[in-house]
């Protein structure tokens, strides 16, 4: 992990470099999601987000929405409706839905750090994307649990969200800047990426150690899902197939379609992904199969008609 003080020198040099550009004036939002904004529908609820305008917020999560949702390839939604918050504990999306059935979603960035916006936004909405609260929950006096055993897999999968989308937006925007104060601004959502993916631990682990690695680290895995090393060390090497392959996004909105596969083996969690796809869609997990379970044997990978019955989500491709 970073130390306190190369996280603070990024981010002191981060808002020195945005300073300028956010003296320029607010502009109408990019084509790319004036075309996909029937997609989704995003509010920003006003509170303490530092020094930025709820409305700067709003025109950069409405980006990365449209960008990651045109990424994983959806044409025709129920529109997914959003509400974002700004909260101070961790970010995440809610269980819980909104009064009029919305997802929440809680965002700790604060201020113009808008690459923390991208980075944290994407992550929360790859776990909307991939059915997150399609697994069995149980509640107490204070809180919503879900079944967790294989829920590791989703958060490295969201990390790879998130570092695909500042890259991916980042190159876009040095290119083509969606208004002019944001011009400038795509060097630094990538310059960002990279800073996270330099960190030692993400690259500790080689292409063809990773079964053997997995193999290890499976028990710990599976007990706790929010082992950000081992997690990140995943998501590295699945950023390297879905920027080989971006149409590998696609097979996501097919992940935890079964309820009960949360807290079954990686393999069975693997096979119900597998069942749910497409045929056109199944790469993306005979990859992560090779990657991590080489010696797996999964039954009828062609399987033509799933067991399950797919989400809405699901249904849209």
């Amino acid at each position: 992990m970073s130390s306190p003080l190369c996280r603070h020198a990024f981010n002191s040099f981060a808002a020195l470099f945005i300073s300028f550009f956010l003296l320029f004036p607010l502009y109408a939002a990019a084509n790319n999601v004036q075309g996909i904004n029937n997609l989704f529908n995003l509010e920003v609820a006003p509170g303490d987000w530092g020094d930025a305008n709820p409305a700067q917020v709003k025109q950069l999560l409405d980006w990365v929405a449209a960008d990651l949702i045109s990424t994983v390839g959806l044409q025709q939604t129920e529109n997914l409706q959003l509400t974002i918050l700004p909260r101070n504990n961790v970010p995440r999306v809610l269980y819980e839905r909104g009064v009029d059935g919305q997802y929440l979603v809680h965002l700790t960035a604060r201020d113009s750090k808008w690459f923390q916006y991208v980075y944290q936004f994407s992550h929360e909405l790859c776990h909307i994307l991939s059915n997150f609260d399609h697994r069995e929950l149980s509640s107490d006096a204070e809180d919503i649990q879900a079944a967790d055993g294989n829920q590791w897999f989703e958060e490295a999968l969201c990390e790879t969200a998130s570092l695909y989308t500042l890259r991916h937006l980042g190159a876009q925007w040095q290119q083509h800047p969606p208004s002019r104060n944001w011009t400038g601004y795509g060097q630094m959502l990538e310059g960002y990426a990279d800073y996270l993916l330099q960190q030692p631990h993400r690259q500790s682990v080689g292409l063809s150690d990773m079964a053997e690695w997995f193999s290890k680290n499976r028990q710990a895995l599976t007990d706790s899902p929010y082992l950000r090393d081992k997690n990140e060390i995943v998501s590295t090497h699945l950023l390297t197939l879905f920027e080989s392959s971006p149409e590998l996004w696609h097979a996501i909105v097919h992940l935890n379609q079964k309820k009960t596969v949360a807290n079954e083996s990686f393999e069975q969690y693997l096979q119900a992904w597998l069942e749910s796809c497409p045929d056109r869609e199944q790469a993306l997990v005979q990859k992560t199969i090779e990657l991590l379970t080489p010696t797996a044997e999964l039954a009828d990978r062609s399987r033509k008609h799933p067991m399950t019955t797919p989400s809405s989500l699901a249904t849209l491709l």
